[in-house]
């Protein structure tokens, strides 16, 4: 199961799954719990222990086993600067011992851990905008990740322990892991636009209302538009978005969309937008005229899509803004009717539940 599909799948469960994920390498063997089934990668979210277990078979003279946790955030500016920090970095011991005994065979030593406390871990992430072969090309990779370890010590005759080749001789199991940081919008429910427009069950929904002014070309008038959306402006990505624009003014258009756009952004020295879109959607006219009494109304409902598992967030250099967008097109056929400020933009933040 590829790593996008096994989160998304993970995410749309209300119950932690049953399976488990199982890695044997260098006489270890690590097992992993509530996971799904056929996963060739375990997955974990704040809202549940990690557990499992370790066994260790055909290994003389081991001193201790443990497990390490460790994540980082990796960003790298092409042709400037690369950064790696740490975010979690945590050693659990499963089996020790200070003779030359050896471990016990196929005894399996269990592990539950809860999430580290203090502050919220990034989630997995990755993304990657330009091209590392080009010189000083304009672009950055980014990414969060995480991996799991399991060390089998052994007692080493003749090397002095807790050095360099000690650490080397040992035996280990290491395996990626994805982590979610899972977040609840307030919105139980949101209704469609349509309803927000005639209060069809919209009863308790307060709006936001964003005011913005668009110009043709050569005319003074303005055209004023606003939209309005659910406040507060989080959502859940498994929620659309519904969205009501309203436009006073001699308006000309053509395609009117509506789109969340993911801006990742490496805060080093240098801010680098990723633009990507999530999701969109078209306004349909519901009606009026354009009159100062009678404003034209559209309404659109915006759905991120199905491949995005991670909400918004900022950690250690690395901040993942989204965006609400507007954006008016032209008449088709008359580009030089393209309206001036034709885009609007409204922060909104995304949480996965």
């Amino acid at each position: 199961m590829a790593s996008t599909a096994a989160a998304r799948e993970f995410l749309k469960r209300t119950t932690a799954p049953t399976g488990q994920f199982a890695a044997t390498a260098h006489h270890i063997r690590l097992v992993v719990d509530h996971q799904l089934d056929g996963c060739d990668i375990p997955i974990f979210d704040d809202a549940r222990h990690i557990s499992g277990h370790v066994t260790v078979s055909d290994l003389p003279a081991v001193r201790s086993v443990e497990l390490e946790l460790k994540g980082t955030v990796d960003l790298h500016e092409f042709g400037g600067l690369k950064s790696v920090r740490t975010v979690l970095d945590e050693t659990i011991p499963l089996w020790s011992t200070s003779s030359s005994e050896a471990v016990p065979a196929e005894v399996p030593f269990s592990f539950s851990l809860t999430r580290p406390e203090g502050a919220r871990l990034p989630p997995t992430y990755d993304a990657r905008v330009g091209f590392s072969d080009v010189q000083n090309a304009n672009g950055f990779t980014a990414s969060v990740a995480y991996t799991m370890t399991v060390r089998a010590h052994q007692h080493h005759s003749g090397v002095v322990e807790a050095t360099h080749m000690d650490s080397a001789l040992d035996h280990k199991l290491s395996t990626p892991f994805i982590f979610i940081g899972r977040l609840k919008s307030p919105h139980a429910s949101l209704p469609r636009a349509a309803e927000l427009v005639s209060n069809s069950g919209a009863d308790n929904v307060h709006l936001a209302l964003t005011e913005h002014s668009m110009k043709k070309r050569g005319v003074e008038e303005p055209i004023k538009v606003t939209v309005q959306i659910p406040e507060p402006n989080i959502f859940s990505m498994r929620t659309p978005i519904p969205v009501v624009l309203r436009v006073v003014g001699d308006f000309q258009y053509g395609v009117i969309k509506a789109a969340v756009r993911r801006h990742g952004v490496m805060t080093l020295e240098t801010w680098m937008d990723s633009g990507e879109t999530l999701g969109e959607a078209e306004f349909q006219k519901l009606g009026g005229s354009g009159g100062a009494g009678d404003p034209l109304v559209f309404v659109a409902d915006v759905l991120v899509n199905d491949s995005v598992t991670v909400g918004t967030f900022v950690s250690d250099g690395l901040a993942v803004h989204d965006l609400l967008t507007v954006l008016v097109d032209p008449p088709h056929g008359h580009a030089t009717e393209l309206l001036i400020d034709s885009k609007i933009t409204i922060p909104i933040n995304l949480t996965t539940d």
